[in-house]
């Protein structure tokens, strides 16, 4: 900074001046924005007890199972690892991920609003000249996410029967179920 008479030069102070003013201005602002709680919650979707591909779908409609739109196609990523030789394990890990089928999916939904979350396993499958089919759900539940939660919806197979449930996991070291309505919904087409 230049000194004349004792005094700073009037052309030196000027930055200096605006850049206390505009820290001052945005401690306020950076305060507030910390303060503003999100709007949003977090779906998670995961399957687990088969490597078959599950397909979830979600919906804010006001209608029971209305404006149905996929989030996720999901398989057990862990289990096909354990069941096939490694190189076949990575060769079907990117068939399914050419198909845009994930170990895991995620969705960002709005807190507050009443979400539907359908989830159905269809599979077929040609072992010889013979073929195999078979389907696992749907299944529908309703509930009302809250802001900053985050929730897993979990397919589960099971000595030859399936399920879904619906967990909050925001605290991870405690899951808890979540209250929710059963729907019954079907799709048209599987997808």
């Amino acid at each position: 900074m230049a000194i004349l008479n004792g005094q700073p030069s009037p052309h030196q102070s000027i930055p200096m001046k605006n850049s206390i003013i505009a820290i001052l201005l945005a401690i306020p602002v950076l305060a507030i924005a910390q303060e503003v709680p999100s709007d949003d919650a977090t779906l998670i979707f995961k399957s687990r007890g088969d490597a078959m591909h599950v397909v979830f779908h979600t919906s804010t409609s006001e209608q029971s199972c209305e404006g149905l739109t996929r989030a996720a196609g999901i398989y057990d990523a862990e289990l096909l690892r354990e069941k096939l030789l490694p190189f076949i394990a990575k060769l079907q890990q990117k068939a399914n991920a050419a198909v845009d089928v994930l170990p895991e999916g995620k969705q960002t939904v709005k807190a507050g609003v009443p979400l539907q979350v359908f989830g159905q396993s269809k599979w077929s499958d040609k072992i010889g000249k013979s073929w195999s089919s078979g389907q696992c759900g749907p299944f529908t539940q309703q509930f009302t996410p809250q802001a900053g939660h985050t929730y897993l919806a979990l397919f589960e197979f099971a000595a030859g029967k399936c399920g879904q449930s619906v967990q909050d996991i925001t605290d991870a070291a405690a899951p808890t179920p979540v209250e929710f309505k059963p729907l019954e919904c079907s799709l048209p087409r599987f997808g």
